[in-house]
């Protein structure tokens, strides 16, 4: 028996409980690949990118009137197991044919829109050299403005990242780069990869598959950083040594104290190892200073994203003004393990993460 979508909320971009809890009913995903073309973003003139979602959908019963999230500048195409299907998108969703149970391979070639407004691909300009950065935003429901996904918290996925930037971009997500272009944390055996090089000005960067995360929680931040790197080893366990790093706009290099950040950082994962006696869950830990940030900090997994009007001290500072960045810090590291490691199903247990 197909089963149907609840009654959409009059809001065309408004997403209701009762319809997630429907999605998550009839369907997973098993994973989600996106391979976004940022290499024209330093031209201001271009306002939108090209982005390719690929989905594997776990059907668990016909569904009709399912949709993949999606708000930018257009939708090209969409294809069901190989096969072409007509798109029909009203600037939020994009409708789904009904699927019989079982794994479906979706594919969506869509163009989305840069951000200013420091909620979904934001872009920045800088004033001072002329560089261009990116970086995501995505908490609670604006990675539908960067890529076609699933926007709901109890949807996790493995998510993979491909991004083609300009040539010389240092470029951060969730995981480590697997294959060529210019992100850090290469695995020593890369040489036997594929280089990333497509042309003399653009190149290309790969990430391995991430745990399953929540469409919120998947991030990118690319662009030519000043970033200073180091490691932490787990007291806990022996062999496990996690790559660490911490970027700001080349611009403002002299400002950023990197020794002092990097003891906060490994102070603080030999407190929460400790503390919850279960190893640091993801495989590596850039922290990214970022400009014309709405908020304060974001803990995406292994790519978090801080305010640097706030926390990168461009003066004389108080101890009270360190020990407020240090706790802030130790705030977003926390959520590694409790907020991105175990997730609100719904938003009513944003509470839940945050007093813990």
């Amino acid at each position: 028996m197909t089963t149907t979508a609840p009654a959409r909320s009059d809001s065309l971009t408004n997403l209701r409980h009762e319809e997630a809890a429907w999605r998550a009913s009839v369907c997973q995903v098993a994973s989600s690949h996106v391979a976004i073309d940022v290499s024209t973003a330093i031209d201001p003139s271009e306002v939108a990118f090209a982005v390719h979602c690929r989905m594997r959908l776990r059907i668990r019963r016909p569904a009709e009137g399912l949709w993949v999230d999606f708000v930018g500048q257009g939708v090209d195409s969409l294809s069901i197991d190989g096969q072409p299907v007509a798109v029909s998108w009203d600037s939020a969703r994009i409708v789904l044919p009904v699927l019989d149970p079982g794994e479906h391979a979706v594919e969506i070639g869509a163009r989305g829109l840069y951000s200013n407004s420091g909620q979904g691909l934001h872009r920045f300009h800088d004033p001072v050299d002329g560089a261009t950065y990116l970086y995501t935003h995505f908490e609670p429901s604006d990675a539908r403005r960067a890529w076609p996904v699933m926007e709901q918290p109890d949807l996790k996925t493995r998510f993979s990242l491909e991004v083609t930037h300009p040539r010389g971009w240092t470029v951060m997500s969730n995981t480590r780069p697997v294959a060529g272009g210019s992100g850090a944390h290469v695995p020593a055996d890369s040489a036997d990869t594929d280089s990333g090089e497509v042309g003399s000005d653009v190149e290309v960067t790969s990430f391995a598959s991430s745990k399953p995360l929540p469409s919120y929680l998947t991030a990118l931040a690319a662009g030519p950083w000043h970033r200073v790197t180091g490691q932490w080893s787990s007291p806990s366990r022996q062999g496990l040594t996690i790559p660490l790093s911490w970027s700001c706009r080349a611009s403002l290099a002299d400002h950023l104290d990197a020794s002092e950040l990097l003891d906060v950082t490994r102070a603080g994962l030999d407190l929460y190892d400790q503390s919850y006696s279960y190893g640091f869950p993801w495989d590596s830990y850039d922290s990214v200073l970022v400009p014309e940030y709405n908020l304060g900090a974001m803990e995406n997994p292994g790519c978090v994203t801080f305010n640097e009007d706030l926390y990168l001290f461009r003066g004389p500072v108080t101890r009270a003004q360190r020990s407020g960045r240090a706790n802030t810090i130790l705030h977003e590291m926390c959520h590694m393990w409790f907020g991105d490691l175990v997730t609100p199903a719904w938003w009513e247990d944003t509470w839940l993460k945050e007093s813990f």
